[in-house]
């Protein structure tokens, strides 16, 4: 039987508490009640907090997102409902570097960071081998790369506190860019800013030549 070794038995509470925390937060993402270490809840009459999920917000959250502006309201709508509302602890990893990734991220609340791995070239270091290359706060989305068929994400999402996603599932996604031309464009020009940001951080040098989100794309709408 494996017996876990710690160096520094003083850090045993922080570990074990590090630990309990991930497994709270996964166990809630994944539609279970875990007490922590003993739940209660209370029903307040009070404004609202970050959790509430109600359409309102979440349409609102949608309204003010690059490349869902410019929808319907009741297009927001259906996205929000199909979506699913996540949380994240402080240094829980979202999206992980080198995978194929199967929705974006549009953050309610809290924060997140981007990481690379490959040389620092005026990027901040953010840990042994990775550079920090963008932040996320709310309002903003990642995960975009996910819109390019086959690209494996370029970069690892961390929380950097407590954070609040809608995960918004790929399948929504590819009926709004073979709709609309606008939502395509929007996507494309993030996913550039974002390559180059990359890159530079790497010592690559900016990005060359377009960012296909679509390997063809219809869109019968050119905007509103």
């Amino acid at each position: 039987e494996a017996v876990p070794h710690v160096d520094e038995p003083r850090r045993i509470r922080a570990i074990v508490d590090d630990y309990t925390t991930r497994v709270w937060y996964r166990g809630r993402r994944e539609g279970f009640r875990l007490p922590y270490p003993t739940a209660y809840e209370i029903k307040l009459d009070a404004e609202p907090t970050n959790d509430d999920t109600s359409p309102a917000r979440l349409r609102a959250a949608l309204a003010g997102a690059t490349g869902f502006s410019r929808l319907d309201p009741d297009e927001l709508d259906a996205i929000a409902a199909a979506s699913q509302h996540q949380r994240f602890a402080r240094d829980e990893e979202v999206v992980a570097e080198g995978t194929l990734p199967d929705a974006l991220y549009l953050v309610l609340a809290g924060g997140a960071v981007a990481r690379a791995s490959g040389a620092v070239d005026g990027a901040e270091r953010s840990g042994e081998g990775s550079v920090e290359v963008a932040s996320f706060e709310a309002g903003a989305v990642f995960g975009e790369v996910a819109l390019a068929h086959g690209r494996r994400s370029p970069v690892s999402v961390v929380a950097s506190g407590e954070l609040e996603v809608l995960r918004i599932p790929l399948e929504l996604l590819h009926p709004l860019l073979e709709r609309y031309t606008f939502v395509a464009q929007e996507f494309a020009e993030l996913m550039e800013l974002r390559a180059s940001a990359v890159m530079r951080a790497r010592g690559a040098g900016p990005r060359r030549g377009p960012v296909s989100v679509l390997p063809r794309v219809t869109g019968t709408s050119p905007g509103r």
